[in-house]
């Protein structure tokens, strides 16, 4: 990505090759090919940290004694819209909708871990049917405290996960 300096906004090295198709352009730019082109190379910036419910986005650089330097903006993750039926969806409806994704992600991967803890133990049941011999009764209880790990209060931002015997 460069920087126009007369057009004073960035500019890509593919729009510039389509301005000058006429023009044997070298593979490297080097600092007389830039300008010939009119443009510098963007020095690079550290973005900003977000906060939970904003994002990052890059800005139009500065071009600040020659130099033209990356800018960040930190702008809010959501904005009020109206959808394709007419409707408007609000920032509270955005946030709940991110919120409940995360929640349901957060789940399906404490299901997940629950279920590989009770596939590790599922030869030991299997066993105990072919054998006739039961399992433990810590093992029963253990097996059972993991499948009710999802009716836990505040599954799955809290889990209390039971210990194997």
């Amino acid at each position: 990505m460069y920087f126009h300096l007369t057009e004073n906004r960035k500019i890509t090295e593919a729009e510039l090759r389509d301005r000058h198709k006429n023009v044997s352009l070298p593979k490297v730019w080097k600092s007389d090919t830039l300008r010939f082109l009119g443009v510098t190379e963007i020095v690079s910036t550290t973005p900003p940290t977000p906060g939970e419910n904003e994002k990052v986005i890059s800005a139009n650089p500065v071009l600040h004694d020659g130099v033209a330097r990356e800018v960040w903006q930190v702008v809010p993750l959501f904005t009020e819209y109206t959808d394709g039926d007419g409707n408007t969806v609000t920032v509270q409806a955005q946030m709940d909708a991110k919120n409940a994704a995360e929640a349901a992600d957060k789940a399906l991967g404490a299901r997940k871990e629950r279920d590989a803890l009770l596939a590790e133990t599922d030869g030991l049941a299997i066993g105990a049917l072919e054998t006739g011999v039961a399992l433990s009764d810590e093992m029963l209880a253990y097996r059972q405290a993991l499948r009710d790990v999802p009716q836990q209060e505040g599954f799955p931002s809290s889990i209390t996960w039971p210990t194997k015997p």
